[in-house]
């Protein structure tokens, strides 16, 4: 299991990335969420398990800095995260611990 702790909620913008590298994404699907959509997670108030599920996958793929919960369910990274996260600035548009559209709910991976 990953450690992480949260950083915050940060905008993103398609054609400028934060974090450029979508490590996975988990919207629609239900074998990675241990057969349960984002939706079910969301509404228990359970959002833990999507940031603890994408701070395994992206740790697996080497990046150990920096994670990026978008649109509720997308998992984003990359090479110079730490550097990159906050460039287009703080947003209030984080929903339980998870960016909504163009939104990065950000953590900082602690390792294992």
């Amino acid at each position: 299991e990953i450690d992480y702790e949260p950083v915050g909620c940060f905008r993103d913008k398609v054609k400028n990335r934060t974090l450029d590298k979508l490590v996975k994404n988990f919207r629609g699907n239900k074998r990675n969420l241990e057969g349960k959509n984002i939706w079910y997670y969301l509404k228990k108030n359970q959002t833990s398990v999507i940031v603890q599920r994408c701070a395994e996958e992206a740790f697996q793929q080497g990046y150990f800095r920096f994670v990026g919960i978008q649109y509720y369910g997308e998992c984003w990274s990359g090479k110079d995260a730490d550097k990159n996260y906050a460039k287009h600035g703080k947003s209030g548009n984080c929903y339980k611990g998870v960016g909504m559209a163009n939104t990065n709910y950000v953590y900082r991976i602690k390792g294992k």
